[in-house]
């Protein structure tokens, strides 16, 4: 039997779509078990509904304490072999979403499905990559999360908890729970736990499978959170420092050490990047996050390839002739580091330093030095 948690919270405008996707599934055999987290909408009078039209629902009815807490009371409520998660806002995708997850997880300890991401109006939004490097077998629990911290296999984000099916014996065992304090990436650090326990040997993927639908609705809150940095994401780095401390516990590899903590820096980047352009900040915990990645024995390898990314990015964004400037300016800039740069680069970076602008028109004549690809 699989337990479908579903936490709700002021869904009521996608709540039916939701409930009935999981209705039309082909695989009869399952729970719903629906967290109402205090909303104060329309939402419990629809759960209370489907609860009395089918006996496979039930409903929790419970103060307002954030989703993690609401995915905590559904494991503790539930009975199936196997937990699935679902979003509110969301649904699954056809009618044979489990029962095609079932297919694959023979023997295996984690069933990892694909998505599709639609936007407000149902066009399809899948991330390309997503689309162009499907992949189809079995890893351990190291290689998934190796994929994580430098991708090889391209299997997508792991992150994700609606693409899975995970083996409830496995979360009982280890005491897996969600951690309440942590606001975003609870479910990745969930995600690494199950992983790295050392019950999960076996992870069966399908990124053809197609098995959920994500809505990327413009209002949400990582949405929002891309425009305004809101304080509270500050837990996603908090979430991802106590990732690299569950690896390092589960497997000692020095390789996959430093990898995890050249992960830890690009997220902090990220972070300090989005603060830069937000006038919402901690300062305190600005402050945290550079001295925490600034310890880090990768980070002036890992500042170099982020901040080269984002000087081509914003060169691209200008007319030929001004990207000269903005190169000239972050290879003269803190966060370029000549020893972490390739040939070409470090070719850009001495004749900067020797005949300035005049050195990097040389190469934007003799290299087609302003093609997006360099």
């Amino acid at each position: 039997m699989i337990s479908i948690i579903i936490p709700v919270y002021n869904t009521e405008a996608y709540l039916r779509r939701c409930l009935d996707s999981i209705v039309a599934q082909t695989y009869k055999n399952f729970e719903c078990i629906l967290v109402d987290d205090g909303s104060n909408d329309g939402s419990p009078s629809i759960c209370d509904e489907y609860v009395k039209n089918d006996s496979r629902f039930k409903v929790i009815h419970k103060d307002n304490e954030g989703v993690s807490t609401s995915r905590n009371v559904g494991l503790e409520n539930a009975t199936g072999d196997w937990i699935y998660f679902c979003d509110s806002d969301d649904r699954l995708h056809g009618e044979n979403s489990l029962i095609s997850l079932l297919k694959i997880s023979d023997r295996a300890d984690l069933t990892v499905g694909s998505y599709v991401a639609l936007d407000d109006n149902d066009k399809d939004v899948t991330d390309s990559i997503e689309k162009m490097k499907p992949f189809i077998g079995n890893v351990s629990g190291k290689q998934y999360i190796y994929e994580h911290m430098e991708p090889k296999l391209h299997i997508g984000y792991i992150g994700f908890l609606w693409n899975k099916l995970f083996r409830r014996d496995i979360i009982v065992k280890n005491q897996l729970r969600f951690d309440p304090d942590i606001k975003y990436a609870e479910d990745l650090l969930f995600i690494t736990q199950y992983v790295c326990s050392s019950d999960c040997h076996k992870i069966a993927i399908d990124n053809n499978l197609k098995i959920y639908e994500y809505y990327q609705h413009s209002g949400s809150a990582m949405a929002n959170i891309r425009r305004h940095y809101n304080t509270v994401f500050f837990t996603d780095f908090i979430a991802y420092e106590r990732i690299v401390d569950v690896i390092h516990n589960s497997y000692h590899d020095k390789a996959l050490d430093i990898a995890t903590q050249n992960k830890l820096c690009m997220q902090g980047l990220w972070h300090l990047d989005m603060m830069e352009h937000s006038q919402y900040i901690d300062l305190s915990q600005r402050k945290y996050i550079e001295n925490k990645i600034k310890c880090l024995k990768g980070y002036n390898k890992i500042i170099t390839i982020y901040s080269l990314g984002k000087m081509k990015e914003n060169a691209l964004s200008i007319p030929i002739n001004e990207r000269v400037v903005v190169t000239n300016k972050y290879l003269h800039s803190k966060d370029c580091h000549y020893t972490y740069l390739n040939y070409k680069w470090k070719l850009a970076w001495l004749l900067s330093h020797i005949a300035g602008k005049r050195g990097l028109n040389l190469i934007k004549n003799k290299m087609n030095f302003n093609s997006s690809n360099e």
